[in-house]
């Protein structure tokens, strides 16, 4: 049987000497500094949906739906788009690097060996 696979790192991040830290505004800085090196933001979020399983059925309800619901409050008071604060990059060899809610997290590209 043939095997697809892929790992995610996710990272955590804080700021030293700091007596407050926005440990998203970080994440996303960082994440986005990344465009100074070649990558670019160019994630297409029109097909994602949590809710939708790959096994043809769709979750009315997710646990995580709470949180989701909780960090969308937050982050819609930021000066940034969704788009923005997600920064979504597509690396060269395939990987993803995001900002995943508080932490910068690295998706490699999915493989079979």
């Amino acid at each position: 049987m043939k095997r697809i696979f892929g790992l995610e790192t996710e990272y955590g991040i804080t700021v030293r000497e700091a007596e407050a830290v926005d440990v998203v505004a970080e994440s996303i800085a960082l994440v986005r500094s990344y465009t100074e090196h070649g990558a670019h933001m160019k994630w297409d979020y029109e097909h994602e949906d949590p809710h939708r399983d790959a096994r043809g059925f769709r979750a009315k309800a997710l646990r995580q739906d709470t949180d989701e619901s909780a960090y969308y409050e937050v982050d819609k008071n930021r000066a940034l788009s969704f788009v923005e604060i997600k920064s979504d990059l597509v690396l060269s060899n395939g990987a993803r690097f995001y900002n995943d809610h508080a932490h910068p997290e690295y998706s490699t590209p999915e493989c079979t060996t």
